[in-house]
């Protein structure tokens, strides 16, 4: 009985993940169509907000350290400004950032993850290995 149940319950994770993936692949052009490029990139960035937040709830406060803070209207204009998004990390998972930075049309310098590698189309990223000096 707690086979099958736990079964079942790895079979429910995945078909919430691929429903959660589906949507959000169909979902996100009807919201750039109907939000336009910078109130879609202030919802994101709303939503990037939330995540942190949560996971600073969750207890991991003290391993994030936020610099210095820009003020939500100016985040729109200072991606607009930029040539690149870079974003050297050894631990991200699906990263938002990257998300707004595709949003805004930069392309992306990251870390060569599976996480990061999905997200990214490779015609207009460059991975790279971070463990590798002489790549950066």
């Amino acid at each position: 009985m707690a086979v099958n149940q736990l079964k079942e319950g790895a079979l429910l994770s995945y078909v919430v993940l691929a429903v959660s993936s589906l949507v959000g692949l169909l979902y996100t052009p009807y919201m750039l169509r109907m939000m336009g490029k910078n109130e879609y990139g202030l919802y994101a960035l709303v939503a990037s907000v939330i995540a942190y937040l949560t996971i600073l709830d969750s207890g991991f406060g003290k391993a994030i350290v936020f610099e210095d803070k820009v003020v939500a209207e100016l985040v729109s204009e200072i991606q607009f400004e930029c040539d690149v998004f870079a974003l050297p990390t050894l631990q991200d998972g699906s990263c938002n950032a990257i998300v707004e930075a595709i949003a805004f049309g930069l392309p992306v310098v990251s870390s060569d993850m599976p996480e990061i590698r999905v997200q990214c189309d490779p015609f207009v990223s460059i991975l790279v290995d971070l463990h590798d000096v002489n790549v950066i």
